[in-house]
């Protein structure tokens, strides 16, 4: 597929199209699909150790294609928790000085799709997160989002949108991307389910993708420093997974598994690793869309 975009008359740029490929004999196009991956129902942890000074650590979930409903709500949904200083995740996590950043976003390319949330921590404070983290998304699949937040996490995805509809190159790999999914409509169709999205299809979208039972987490700590992400119980605070693997120093190497214990509990967390109280939601000013939002297309070939 070859988009064109720019400001040159209509038959100059098709007479270089065909200029440029016209002599390539027609063929069927050779779809490369992603092998077909069964559904995640055991929870998974890794831990890697390096040379770094920060702890790296990101939680993941597997959701649909583009073209599914849920695509649009997981965006909106990806916006209420970390776009803008406003933000859940912003409110909960970093304004508490528990994570120097953290963000979460939606990512569809084609056959599959995945809801992340990463942040950049101290060692020590890795379960504060995950805990405060977990509080967010829990609270985002049973309420949904406020009617201020989904207005406010929908004109920053829609900004998002426009804006990359303002270059020519955007505006062609967005164009090709969309023609290759399901024709140039969808574009339009996307716009539409964006400005049409209700709090209660975010909230069902959070709840459907984001549960506790097919997370993904990964931690990159220093050498020498920060706790295993370790395999717990759905129930036990800071746990995320029920599969194991540690990797040794340098961050390579299948060190082994451990199994969950059905039914253990960890201890309860020192008073000053609970969450702290968050603070009064406010609108931040205008500024950068933060994570989360429409996927970015990958750019066009040719």
């Amino acid at each position: 597929i070859v988009a064109i975009v720019g400001g040159m008359p209509v038959d100059e740029a098709l007479g270089l199209a065909r200029e440029a490929w016209g002599g390539w004999p027609a063929r069927p196009g050779a779809v490369d699909g992603s092998v077909e991956e069964p559904e995640q129902v055991v929870r998974r942890a890794r831990t890697l150790r390096g040379d770094v000074t920060q702890s790296e650590l990101i939680l993941g979930w597997r959701t649909r294609p583009p073209l599914d409903p849920s695509h649009v709500p997981l965006d909106l949904a990806a916006a209420v928790l970390s776009a803008g200083r406003a933000s859940r995740l912003q409110q909960a996590v970093r304004e508490t000085g528990l994570a120097a950043s953290i963000g979460a976003h939606h990512y569809a390319p084609t056959e599959v799709g995945v809801f992340a949330v990463s942040a950049t921590i101290e060692p020590e404070r890795q379960d504060a997160v995950l805990r405060a983290v977990a509080a967010e998304v829990r609270a985002l699949a049973a309420d949904g989002p406020s009617r201020a937040e989904l207005a406010r996490a929908r004109t920053l995805v829609l900004a998002r949108w426009v804006r990359r509809m303002e270059a020519v190159e955007g505006r062609a790999s967005a164009l090709a991307s969309a023609e290759a999914l399901a024709g140039m409509d969808w574009l339009n169709e996307e716009y539409e389910r964006l400005q049409a999205a209700t709090a209660d299809e975010v909230r069902e979208a959070a709840a459907t993708f984001l549960r506790p039972v097919g997370v993904s987490g990964v931690v990159y700590h220093p050498d020498g420093r920060g706790a295993a992400l370790t395999c717990r119980e759905s129930g036990a605070r800071g746990g995320v997974g029920c599969a194991r693997v540690d990797a040794p120093s340098g961050g390579s190497g299948e060190v082994g598994r451990a199994p969950c214990a059905a039914g253990r509990r960890g201890p309860p967390p020192p008073a000053e690793a609970r969450r702290p109280a968050r603070h009064p939601r406010r609108l931040p000013p205008a500024g950068p869309c933060g994570s989360g939002g429409p996927r970015r297309p990958r750019r066009a070939c040719g």
